[in-house]
């Protein structure tokens, strides 16, 4: 029986371990869109205010 506790701690030790790095994996994609799309939006506005100064 111990060993059977020891094998369930050591498996859900694992699982907490990979749902933490998924967490971390899920944050760093919702970062890097919020980043891209500010970048797309400035460069939007920038293209758009030096295309209208031209005219």
């Amino acid at each position: 029986m111990k060993l059977d506790d020891k094998k369930i701690k050591v498996q859900m030790k694992y699982r907490e371990e990979i749902r933490e790095k998924k967490e971390d994996v899920n944050h760093s994609k919702k970062v890097l869109v919020i980043v891209t799309t500010i970048i797309i939006i400035l460069v939007a506005y920038w293209a758009n205010s030096v295309l209208f100064r031209a005219f």
